[in-house]
């Protein structure tokens, strides 16, 4: 095989059969161009990525990161593709790796941040906190570096998204789907779309704590809603009577099975706007 492109000493592309494949090993690319040829025995993992997108973006990533990082990252989606039986989509590579590199260099910098879906995460996303936990071990084997829990459960590890700020407290259904979790507090809502796209709105940061009070439901665990049916009213005074934030995040919790999402770069949205397009 022949060298297409050099990312760093670590790393080369390479095209074999019209296939692109990324390619690591120690040294591999010490001292080599583009159209050399290279040893083979001196491969340790190689890396074909469907997506295009997903192989540009992973390629970009790879210059920077240490290829350690990268290492454990793709033992740790072997290790969740074990557990939970399911194929996992390119761009979880590429979010896993940034996400591990982030995490452990903020924390050596001093700088930890909490996570608001922690008690959510523990109680109605069991998997994903178990892999997550095991995903704690792992970093403090292979780096000395012990995250807390909030650094591990931040957004990503249930899914990609967005994050508005209300002006008034009305929430609409996003897609045409059943609401298939209405937290007793009220303050989050699941809906599973007719498509399968499952989205999670939280009303607010930290509003669990306000126990319900401020929220009214217009909908039931169950019921099936049409996009732009109001489902929910919220009075933002009252989360800010409490002292918690009205940020809303909206996170797409099997953003993994998706090929892609596009969220629109509008800085004010009304709720008949297109937040984020997704791709299968």
């Amino acid at each position: 095989m022949v060298i297409e492109k050099v990312l760093n000493n670590n790393v080369v592309v390479v095209r074999e059969n019209d296939v692109e494949k990324i390619v690591m090993g120690r040294g591999l690319a010490f001292q080599k161009r583009a159209g050399d040829e290279f040893d083979e025995d001196l491969i340790d993992k190689t890396f074909i990525l469907t997506n295009q997108k997903a192989a540009n973006k992973f390629q970009q990533l790879v210059v920077d990161i240490p290829i350690e990082h990268i290492e454990l990252a793709e033992e740790i989606i072997s290790y969740a593709k074990l557990k939970t039986g399911k194929k996992l989509n390119d761009m979880i590579y590429i979010s896993l790796v940034d996400h591990i590199y982030t995490s452990i260099v903020r924390f050596l910098d001093g700088i930890t941040v909490k996570n608001a879906l922690l008690w959510e995460t523990r109680r109605f996303y069991p998997e994903q906190f178990a892999i997550g936990k095991m995903v704690l071990d792992m970093i403090e084997e292979r780096f000395k570096v012990r995250l807390p829990e909030d650094e591990a459960f931040a957004l990503g590890a249930l899914g990609d998204g967005m994050v508005i700020v209300p002006t008034e407290g009305r929430v609409y259904a996003p897609l045409d789907g059943t609401v298939t979790t209405l937290f007793p507090t009220l303050h989050a809502i699941g809906v599973t779309g007719d498509s399968g796209v499952e989205v999670l709105i939280h009303l607010g940061i930290n509003t669990v704590n306000m126990n319900g009070k401020g929220f009214q439901a217009h909908i039931q665990q169950g019921d099936h809603v049409k996009k732009g049916q109001l489902i929910m009213e919220v009075d933002l005074k009252e989360i800010e009577k409490a002292g918690f934030s009205a940020q809303t995040p909206i996170i797409i919790t099997n953003s993994d099975d998706m090929m892609d999402i596009l969220k629109t770069d509008k800085k004010s949205v009304e709720h008949t706007d297109t937040l984020m397009t997704i791709l299968f």
